[in-house]
């Protein structure tokens, strides 16, 4: 008996595994470029999976995830690709690369994933998986950047000492800046704790006046209560009394 399988299907899947090259690109895009973590991005799926009458596991997520980083470094491998020169004549063009690092810390103490890109561009440069983020792994993560061996404009990154270390020893003449999202949240944080302190002292210096305020209104109601039930009764007894 032969089986004949179907090259458009087999398409839509890597080999080995169960889920298509749609599931494989949504783990990645929701890992990557909105920064979810391993439980939003199963939750997610799960809710996707459903009306399907199908589910997903946390470890097939990872499986996944990656399937997804090797597919990104192929994709943009030198090698046999058409639009390198294409590319490499745009990136003279500009004068050279702005290079954006951006490292995505896993649940579970995992391996860190880098990204790292061309900011004029757009296009990932390298993707990695590393186990240990010190200075020497990360400067061996932006080697294939040293080796296009075209000028280096700018380099933008979080303020991670290790990762600051290794630019600063791999393009120590470069400007480095930080990313004002991690610029911004550190900047905040004086002012977060001024604003705290602030906002404790007013409520310790308040709510004693309030709680005074509340014993007062509520002696004042009661005081009040008997006069009402009066009134009330000689209301409903057909007076003409008016309170």
């Amino acid at each position: 008996m032969r089986s004949y399988r179907s090259a458009s299907a087999d398409a839509l899947a890597l080999p080995g595994f169960t889920f298509g090259l749609d599931i494989v690109i949504a783990v990645g895009h929701l890992r990557l470029a909105r920064h979810q973590t391993l439980d939003e991005v199963h939750q997610h799926l799960l809710e996707r999976l459903s009306p399907l009458g199908f589910s997903i596991s946390r470890r097939e997520i990872m499986y996944l995830f990656e399937a997804y980083c090797t597919l990104l470094r192929a994709a943009h491998q030198r090698q046999g690709d058409p639009e390198w020169e294409t590319w490499l004549t745009q990136v003279k063009a500009n004068g050279g690369l702005i290079i954006s690092i951006d490292g995505i810390q896993p649940d579970d103490g995992n391996e860190t994933i880098y990204l790292v890109r061309d900011v004029l561009t757009g296009r990932v440069l390298c993707a990695e998986n590393i186990p240990i983020s010190d200075t020497p792994a990360l400067k061996a993560l932006l080697r294939p950047a040293v080796e296009l061996e075209v000028p280096i404009l700018g380099v933008l990154s979080d303020a991670q000492r290790t990762l600051v270390g290794a630019i600063a020893e791999l393009w120590p003449t470069v400007p480095h800046q930080l990313c004002h999202f991690h610029y911004l949240r550190e900047a905040s944080k004086p002012m977060y704790e001024l604003d705290r302190h602030t906002r404790t002292s007013m409520r310790k210096t308040i709510q004693p006046k309030i709680r005074d305020t509340k014993r007062q209104l509520a002696s004042h109601l009661r005081a009040k209560k008997p006069g009402a039930s009066r009134c009330r009764s000689r209301s409903e007894q057909g007076n003409n009394f008016r309170c």
